[in-house]
């Protein structure tokens, strides 16, 4: 027979020091019927996916501890008839913002826990990367850029370069984070030629900057991005900067002030782009490489999430 709930928490996501993790959820567990936390001895990625697929078996309600790349992972290690909960540990948390958590340490986490116990089953839509990988939001060029300079100064690496578990961004501390990404700027200046396909149509331009491909309508903040957007539309949008660097600082400047962005807009099931060079892809906020032939495509209510 299966149990309600058990917690999943990643040791090394996010702001908090791993060895506070499991008391910060404490209380947390025994909002979800006094479940177990488990994850904290993990030492791999491999490792914790396995754990989250064996999980996964045997309870009803997954409850994902972490950030939006270790939702990413868990999302991409169970079956597609899992039920996940999430719980915001990480240092964006856009899945949080987009279900309505507000983020405050512990307090924030008992919150999610009690959502998630007095909330019911959702259909929420996933994307999936390149025909193999279940994504929320992606980004290429500059935006996925900033987030390697982050890693690389981390000392996390690349996928292919780091087995491990995704290290915390408080590693090194958050002004080094801040300051990672703000010489991301002064380093990502070239501009792409790019195709892209979609409902039947096709785009070029030669200034392609940078784009965000999501299903969440949020950013962290609750900033807004893409308000037409919704976890169940069955669509995935796409918001496309092909402006010079300056441009680009002052666009990240709106969005923070009055929390909207100037942008290219597309709302498709289906995305292709071809590039004239490689350019650099995150999935979930996790740097993967740079690619030059990428697809999107809407899979609607993949995924079971209690909320």
């Amino acid at each position: 027979m299966k149990t309600s709930y058990a917690i999943l928490v990643n040791p090394v996501s996010g702001v908090y020091d791993p060895s506070k993790k499991r008391a910060a959820l404490i209380q947390s567990a025994r909002i979800l019927d006094n479940c177990e936390i488990f994850g904290l001895n993990t030492r791999s990625k491999a490792e914790f996916c396995e754990l989250a697929h064996d999980l996964s078996k045997c309870v009803e309600t997954l409850v994902v501890a972490g950030g939006d790349g270790t939702f990413s992972d868990v999302m991409n290690s169970v079956g597609s008839d899992a039920q996940l909960g999430y719980i915001p540990m990480g240092s964006g948390n856009l899945l949080g913002w987009n279900l309505g958590y507000k983020p405050g340490r512990e307090k924030g986490l008992e919150r999610a826990a009690l959502q998630i116990r007095n909330g019911s089953t959702q259909f929420i839509d996933v994307i999936l990367y390149n025909d193999s990988i279940k994504t929320m939001v992606n980004g290429i060029g500059f935006e996925a850029f900033a987030i390697k300079r982050s890693e690389e100064q981390r000392g996390i690496g690349t996928c292919e370069q780091n087995k491990g578990l995704q290290k915390s961004k408080s590693t090194g501390g958050l002004l080094k984070y801040v300051r990672a990404t703000a010489s991301a700027f002064f380093d990502y200046a070239h501009t792409a030629a790019i195709q892209l396909s979609f409902d039947g149509e096709t785009i070029e331009t030669d200034r392609f900057y940078s784009a965000t491909i999501s299903k969440y309508p949020k950013h962290t903040h609750n900033a807004s991005v893409m308000p037409g957007a919704r976890l169940d539309d069955g669509k995935l949008h796409m918001l496309t900067l092909n402006k010079n660097l300056a441009l680009t600082i002052k666009d990240v400047g709106l969005a923070v002030t009055l929390g909207m962005v100037p942008a290219n807009y597309v709302s498709s099931k289906e995305l292709s782009l071809s590039t004239d060079q490689p350019i650099p892809v995150h999935l979930d906020g996790n740097y993967i490489g740079d690619e030059s032939e990428i697809n999107f495509k809407v899979l609607p209510g993949e995924l079971r999430l209690v909320c």
